[in-house]
């Protein structure tokens, strides 16, 4: 058994949610090639904006 990789995963949830890279770039507010390079396992990491709930430059918690 093969284990699915992150790109894989990232296009399978994407397709689910019945989002374009254009959809999902909107929404995320990473750009449409970053998402397209993940998907593909050209890129690793993103530099999107903060997701809710998380602080900028924080560890989580608090203090």
């Amino acid at each position: 058994m093969q284990q699915a990789t992150f790109g894989t995963l990232l296009r399978e949830a994407r397709e689910r949610a019945r989002l374009t890279l254009e959809g999902l770039a909107a929404a995320s507010g990473v750009s449409v090639r970053a998402i397209g390079d993940m998907e593909r396992g050209r890129r690793r990491r993103c530099t999107g904006r903060p997701l809710p709930g998380r602080r900028s430059g924080g560890n989580g918690r608090g203090g």
